[in-house]
């Protein structure tokens, strides 16, 4: 609970300068406005760099590629991983094995090389940036969304799912009645009762009980 009130104190008032930037800042963010290195003042709240130029102004405008960049490496590294995770997990086989040592492959190069490598390849820009970064939180996503589905596997309620689309199962019941959730980027509460994975065990004949 600490962790996330100590989030959203820093990460709210950056956002929301950076939203109050796409309709007003006070100065142009490459205007000289005062003498260089002034300190905090009511004109200049956050001061001026060396060249004199207002810091407010050019945070709230250079904000917006980094959050920008931020929220779609992240969101597409996230999204691109937790697929091929879901299919490497589920599936495995020969798709399982590229994919995680593609992925042990990108963990074992540095970062800061690979950005640079993708920098001198498509150039200057953001673009380079933003697929630095994708491509290097895709792992993470992939692994993560992998192990789950592998724990999900195990305990055999994926076996609902074959039952639906007309693939035989075993005709014995589980040893256990197993609770339906996913891995920890999804809620735990998604399946149940209401997803066609959550109907498949109540097709599978349950044992009847045997007089003593």
């Amino acid at each position: 609970m600490t962790r996330l009130i100590l989030a959203a104190f820093l990460i709210i008032p950056g956002l929301a300068l950076v939203i109050l930037g796409i309709f007003w800042i006070p100065y142009s963010p490459t205007t000289v406005t005062d003498s260089p290195f002034s300190p905090p003042s009511l004109s200049h709240p956050f001061g001026t760099d060396w060249f004199g130029r207002d810091v407010l102004s050019r945070v709230m405008v250079g904000g917006r590629a980094s959050w920008a960049v931020a929220t779609f490496s992240i969101g597409a590294s996230s999204l691109l991983g937790t697929a091929l995770g879901l299919g490497a997990g589920y599936f495995g086989g020969i798709l399982e094995t590229i994919l995680l040592q593609i992925s042990n492959g990108i963990l074992a190069f540095p970062s800061i090389l690979l950005a640079l490598v993708l920098a001198v390849v498509l150039g200057r820009g953001l673009t380079g940036v933003t697929l630095a970064l994708t491509l290097f939180n895709l792992p993470y996503f992939l692994r993560l969304a992998h192990a789950g589905t592998l724990s999900l596997k195990k305990t055999g309620f994926h076996l609902g799912f074959h039952i639906r689309w007309g693939r035989s199962v075993p005709r014995t019941p589980p040893p256990h009645s197993p609770q339906p959730r996913l891995p920890s980027f999804g809620p735990s509460n998604f399946c149940p009762g209401h997803h066609p994975l959550g109907r498949g065990f109540p097709l599978l004949p349950r044992p009847r009980p045997t007089a003593t």
